[in-house]
């Protein structure tokens, strides 16, 4: 597990962690959401990404960019759960 204050740090420690998942905010200094969404897809092997933002017209930008999920800051913190356990079981079924 880990943790990034912004963008040049999420991007410099995938390859020691190598996440599964990646919740990130849409608003993280550093690249946008979106262009970390395009370039994580690019990867050979792709974490899975939730986008956390505060605008609902974020999400579609998001999905557009390849986030596998949105989900709204002022959604209940269950959404957030449920969304993270969706995801692992995908990548369960994958393996």
């Amino acid at each position: 597990m880990g943790e990034a204050a912004d963008s040049q740090e999420l991007l410099s420690q995938l390859d020691h962690l190598r996440p599964d998942v990646i919740l990130l905010d849409w608003d993280l200094p550093g690249w946008s959401a979106a262009g970390l969404s395009d370039l994580l897809r690019g990867l050979d092997r792709q974490p899975r990404v939730i986008v956390l933002g505060a605008e609902p017209q974020s999400a579609q930008a998001a999905l557009a960019a390849g986030a596998d999920a949105f989900v709204s800051k002022g959604d209940p913190p269950r959404r957030l759960l449920t969304v993270v356990r969706a995801l692992s079981m995908e990548i369960q079924r994958e393996q």
